[in-house]
């Protein structure tokens, strides 16, 4: 062999191996896997907040163990890996961001225990890891094959092209890109996904039928191994786990909280409370006054509701966790004042207020305290049709909380104004917790 083929052949190997070695060191280990490896992408509607985005990602972990499980009992060398879109939830943004990210990239690993995910799939990276690892001369590029749901690509009758993918509220759909120095094939953009606008794909699509699916869907999984998709595969679809069923419960235990946020809420619980029982309130106003007005109680209400459970529970405090009237930031704590100065000598009302003024945590850190501190509650109480609550209770469910001791307010509220309440009731809905039968998470270990 000449010096020179040496030296290529040398320099092909380091780079395979360099390419390896950097896989291995994004998901926390040393070892250096042979495997041919593919890639699953996904991503939810702009509009869609975090709790949606969370159990989005259950969903699309399912459908990928369900495809690793057929590909390793065909004996395919081949290794999936699942890709989290940033973190984004209702103005959740990063500030620095810049190359035409216009929310930034804001790591799950921030939020959530990513070690603890990988028990539900070994390989979750995230998008920009994944960029990382797959570098382009244009880098709003992603070389991945499209799957979306238009109709069943089996049949003949399906028009299966981009203009009939469904384009997401308030930021539209795929459209061809214009030709661009250095294109070998043609190409489409969106305008914004990952956190990335006018983001490129190839133009390869592979369709399915537009109708509700379960998340392992046959229909699914053989769309993702079919033939002459790529190594990436990029699925354009906002469902969630819907049945909180074994299946869910089963993943959802292995999701749980960054343990930096639970050491916050643990430190405001200890300072707060003394360590001691307390009542916690999810109190979802902002847009719900006039979205959902009939599930909001008014705070008169809310104060009554507050004075009988703690007499009932027999302690003096209780958490609040609200966006205030006027929305987050904006009446969240005179909404807290004003419920305070009508409860009874003895009772008090709290909130995580002015801890955030320092930019200590980012906002959307600063609600999953919060959650936290409703979770952990001797006895929580709800807004019905809240994400938020929802994640509370899941929480609640998920650590051992008997479902008799979660409630959701009574849908019998209105924007500010006093109503009766019907007769016998006293403005809650008890029992209203879950059961997350029998699959319980591991205590958090804050070592």
């Amino acid at each position: 062999m000449g010096i020179r083929q040496y030296y290529f052949s040398f320099l092909v190997v380091t780079l395979l191996l360099c390419h390896h070695f950097a896989f291995a060191s994004l998901m926390g280990s040393q070892e250096v896997s042979t495997a041919h490896q593919r890639y699953f992408l996904w991503e939810t509607n702009l509009g869609e907040g975090f709790s949606m985005r969370r159990n989005a990602f259950l969903r699309a972990a399912v459908l990928l163990r369900k495809v690793q499980l057929v590909e390793d009992d065909k004996g395919s060398n081949t290794e999936w890996t699942l890709v989290l879109p940033p973190m984004t939830s209702h103005g959740w943004m990063n500030h620095h961001a810049d190359n035409g990210r216009s929310r930034g990239f804001l790591p799950w690993g921030k939020f959530l225990d990513l070690d603890a995910m990988r028990k539900i799939h070994p390989r979750i990276i995230e998008i920009d890891e994944y960029m990382k690892l797959h570098p382009h001369d244009d880098e709003k590029h992603i070389n991945a094959t499209v799957l979306a749901k238009v109709c069943d690509g089996t049949k003949p009758d399906c028009h299966c092209t981009m203009d009939k993918v469904v384009k997401w509220p308030g930021v539209g759909g795929f459209q061809r890109r214009a030709e661009k120095k250095g294109d070998v094939e043609e190409c489409v953009e969106h305008p914004l996904l990952f956190g990335i606008t006018k983001v490129s794909f190839p133009h390869q699509l592979v369709c399915l039928p537009d109708r509700w699916m379960e998340a392992d869907d046959p229909k699914i999984v053989g769309a993702m191994l079919q033939k002459g998709t790529r190594d990436s595969v990029y699925f354009h679809d906002k469902e969630q786990m819907v049945d909180r069923n074994h299946r869910f419960w089963e993943v959802r235990k292995h999701v749980p909280y960054s343990n930096h946020l639970v050491k916050a809420a643990r430190l405001f619980q200890k300072r707060q409370f003394n360590n001691k029982a307390y009542l916690a309130l999810h109190l979802r106003r902002g847009d719900f006054l006039q979205a959902h007005p009939g599930l909001v109680p008014s705070l008169l209400e809310v104060v009554r509701i507050i004075k009988t459970q703690l007499t009932e529970m027999d302690v003096s405090d209780v958490f609040i966790a609200t966006d205030g009237t006027l929305g987050r930031g904006h009446g969240a704590h005179s909404d807290v004042e004003y419920i305070n100065k009508r409860l009874p000598k003895g009772m008090k009302a709290s909130q995580l207020y002015g801890t955030n003024q320092d930019g200590e945590f980012h906002m959307g850190e600063f609600a999953l305290i919060e959650q936290i501190i409703a979770a952990e509650a001797d006895y929580f109480i709800g807004t019905q049709s809240s994400m938020f609550t929802d994640l509370v209770l899941q929480e609640r469910a998920i650590h051992g909380r008997d479902v008799s001791i979660s409630a959701l307010f009574e849908a019998e509220g209105d924007v500010g104004y006093e109503r009766k309440r019907a007769p016998g009731s006293d403005g809650v809905l008890r029992h209203r917790g879950y059961d997350a039968k029998g699959h319980l998470a591991e205590p958090y270990n804050l070592d």
